[in-house]
């Protein structure tokens, strides 16, 4: 009978190569963008310069001007956070959905509802800025984050997940209108992403 032997040099390349990279790439530049707002002491970031304003409005989606610092402010400002609720409200379940997708080794999927659902919340903020006068500044990982939590509960049990992004939905449009068309488009691509994910089968006879 023979054993084949595993090397500890290829133990610990197989741990690590089990480990959730692209969730703990997420999360470090999460905090390190929040760490760097809070410490506010960095003149250059992501290559333009921010000393000559408030390091959160240098990251941030201006809605007037979209293409501001080449267009980087789309990646910057899913990125950035306002104050700590903001960050620690959204943190957590970037970790859990963006860890959960990965597991199940649907990387594509997760990294199309994180950029579907980041833009869709940046088009429902322009729409609640010309209809509702709201903030033209947008920052924050909640549209992407939406998205991917609505897709996987939506999968995991339709009846149940769509009753929470109802009652969500009804939550923001309860809270302020603009808040609603920020948060339901990207809750809208979750769901119809994981209606895609498991289609109704039909018996055929």
């Amino acid at each position: 009978m023979r054993v084949s032997s595993v090397s500890d040099s290829q133990l610990v390349w197989l741990s690590l190569r089990r480990l959730p990279w692209v969730t703990l790439t997420l999360v470090f530049l999460q905090i390190s963008t929040f760490a760097l707002i809070e410490l506010n002491q960095a003149d250059v970031f992501f290559g333009f310069d921010i000393s000559q304003g408030t390091l959160t409005r240098q990251l941030a989606f201006d809605l007037k001007s979209p293409l501001r610092h080449q267009g980087m402010t789309i990646l910057t400002s899913f990125f950035a956070h306002e104050g700590a609720f903001h960050f620690f409200s959204n943190l957590p379940w970037l970790l859990l959905f963006a860890f959960l997708f990965e597991r199940k080794r649907e990387l594509k999927r997760l990294s199309f509802l994180l950029i579907s659902g980041h833009l869709l919340s940046l088009v429902g903020a322009s729409i609640a800025m010309i209809y509702f006068s709201a903030p033209q500044w947008v920052l924050g990982m909640s549209g992407g984050v939406l998205a991917l939590g609505a897709a996987w509960i939506c999968q995991w049990d339709k009846i149940w997940g769509k009753a929470s992004v109802a009652f969500w939905s009804a939550l923001f449009i309860y809270l302020s209108p603009a808040l609603a068309l920020t948060h339901i488009l990207p809750m809208a691509i979750g769901l119809l992403v994981s209606l895609k994910r498991h289609p109704q089968q039909t018996l055929q006879v």
